[in-house]
Order: structure tokens, then C-alpha cells, then sequence
């Protein structure tokens, strides 16, 4: 699982270095991240940190971190990403009083033993994400004497000034397109349909699942539900959307014929939904999953969307 962390001025990120007891064959690392208190929103830049929150180093010298240091999101004009890392030991492994070096690094071609501590700038950023190689170079350990060998790093993300803050289409607030003329919300459903037979699943999923296209679209201020999808056609459903104040669009469908309810709710200006699906038929929710999209971007990973 990787850890990750928004829109913040700084941030701090904790993580725990350890070598596996009575062995110096490998190490492994877990992390967590720390929201500093009373930090203020960067209005005019939306970004997310990611890193690894595990990584095993298997051998002395060059250990890649799988994914490194990732960033994703939105940057102002003029703004750039900055992260840096600081060691608890001074950039040792250490139990008791035995210890084994080891450089935070950018590349395995980095290691000098004088080495400075590396930086990861990102001047320019997209939706998917921008990653940097990060690693550790190991000092042989093959004398040391067994034990715990552990270490603590904090990774710090802040804004600078001299990006050039060159962002991909997704907007800052990525729902607020559809309150333009024009603007498009496409929620795509992918369910488990009413006639589900858990014998297919030997041999693929045909006939198990279905998916259902949810379109939204803003005609000067009113907003239009057509649907598309499998043995979709207009009169199996029947749909409304409402925005209320710019602020929030509520949207509902029903689909009569199999009693199933579709419910969403979004906050435009937090970039927020809440939905769910509900079999009447049956008074259970229905095995569904979904993905947003806007004017054909998908904004899915950018919504904050509650977990059951």
C-alpha cells in the first residue's frame, strides 16, 4: 500500500528504516505520514506526495525504491515541488552501538561516501504523476555482527518559487467544468447484474457483470441524463440531476424494471461524491464499482469519495 498526502504547505513523512533480526541479508522499511499542525492550503496549487510505505533492501550497495518519490496534481506559475529527507542516525543502520552506512540517493552512480543528501524537484506536474528514482547504497555489512539495525528518516515536501508550473488539463477543482455550458460528467458503473451465475467466473466473468454509463451534461444550466452501456436503452431508465447554488449536483437514477436505484451526491467546490446502489428487490446495495469522468478526463483519483 503506498502512502500519500495532499495539498499541504510542508509535509513531513516519518519512516522507519530496520534490519531483519539476526540477519544482515536484508532490511525492510514502513512509513507514515504526519500532518503538521495548523498548515495552510496552497490555493493555487493542488498536489499529492506518494512513496512506498514498505521496501525490502536485499544486498549491500544500489537498492532501488519501487516507484521513488512520486508527485501528481496541479502547480501555480512560478511554483515547484521541493523534497528533501533528514536522518534520526546521520545516514546510519544501527544496534547498540554497531552500525552500517548507508546514502539516500537519486541513482546508484550517486554514491560517494561524502555524498550531500539529494532533493527531488518537480517543477512540472500531471494527473498522473511524476516519479523521481530513489534508492539506498548499502556499505557491505558482511563483518557486522547480527542484530536490529535500525534508522529514521523524514521526507519534507514544500513549495518553492522557480517552477514553471506547467500543468496537465485537469483543473484545479475538477468538477467545476460541468458548470459550464457544455460540461460533461460521465460516471461509469460496473455491477454485478440481478441473474449473476458464479459459474461463469470458472471460465471468465461473461454474463456476470454489467456497466452502465451515467451521462451528465449541462444545457444552459439544466442538466441532461442519457445513459449508455450494456442492453442500455432509454426507457430502462429513467434519471434526474440538479445543482443547487453552484455547490452541490444531485443525481439519481432508477432503473424500474429491476428496482435498482442509483444515488449520487457531489460537492463541486471540495471535489467530493458520495454514491450508492440499491437493489429494492433484494433491500441489499448492489456489488458496484464506478469511475468519474469529466469532459472525458478521469478525475476518479482526484474525488474525495468515502470508504465503507
Amino acid at each position: 500500500m503506498k502512502n500519500k498526502l495532499k495539498r499541504t504547505t510542508s509535509m513531513l513523512c516519518a519512516l522507519t528504516v530496520a534490519a531483519v533480526p539476526m540477519t544482515m541479508s536484508a532490511f525492510t522499511a514502513s512509513a507514515s505520514y504526519i500532518h503538521l499542525s495548523d498548515t495552510t492550503v496552497i490555493t493555487e496549487s493542488d498536489y499529492t506526495l506518494t512513496i512506498p510505505s514498505s521496501f525490502t533492501v536485499a544486498n549491500a550497495g544500489w537498492n532501488e525504491i519501487e516507484g521513488g518519490v512520486k508527485a501528481s496534481g496541479t502547480l501555480a506559475d512560478g511554483k515547484k515541488l521541493v523534497v528533501t529527507a533528514q536522518s534520526d542516525n546521520g545516514w546510519a543502520l544501527k544496534s547498540g552501538d554497531n552500525a552500517i552506512g548507508y546514502n539516500l540517493a537519486k541513482a546508484e552512480a550517486d554514491y560517494n561516501a561524502n555524498a550531500e543528501v539529494p532533493t527531488w524537484e518537480f517543477d512540472t506536474l500531471t494527473a498522473e504523476g511524476v516519479s523521481q528514482t530513489a534508492g539506498l547504497i548499502v556499505d557491505n555489512y558482511d563483518e557486522a555482527p547480527a542484530g536490529n539495525y535500525s534508522d529514521n528518516v523524514v521526507f519534507t515536501a514544500s513549495l518553492e518559487e522557480g517552477g514553471s508550473g506547467t500543468n496537465d488539463p485537469v483543473q484545479e477543482k475538477v468538477l467545476s467544468p460541468i458548470l459550464e455550458n457544455g460540461g460533461e460528467l460521465r460516471v461509469a458503473c460496473t455491477y454485478r447484474a440481478n441473474d449473476y451465475d458464479a459459474s461463469y467466473d470458472a471460465g471468465g466473468t461473461n454474463g456476470a457483470f454489467e456497466t452502465i454509463n451515467i451521462i451528465v451534461k449541462n444545457n444552459n444550466g439544466e442538466y441532461d441524463v442519457t445513459f449508455e452501456g450494456d442492453n442500455v436503452t432509454e426507457a430502462d431508465f429513467d434519471g434526474r440531476a440538479k445543482v443547487y447554488e453552484n455547490r452541490e449536483l444531485s443525481l439519481r437514477v432508477i432503473k424500474p424494471r429491476d428496482e435498482i436505484d442509483y444515488i449520487f451526491e457531489f460537492g463541486i467546490e471540495d471535489d467530493f461524491c458520495h454514491y450508492k446502489v440499491y437493489d429494492h428487490l433484494n433491500s441489499s446495495e448492489v456489488d458496484c464499482t464506478c469511475k468519474f469522468f469529466v469532459n472525458g478526463v478521469d478525475v476518479s483519483d482526484y474525488l474525495l469519495i468515502p470508504q465503507p
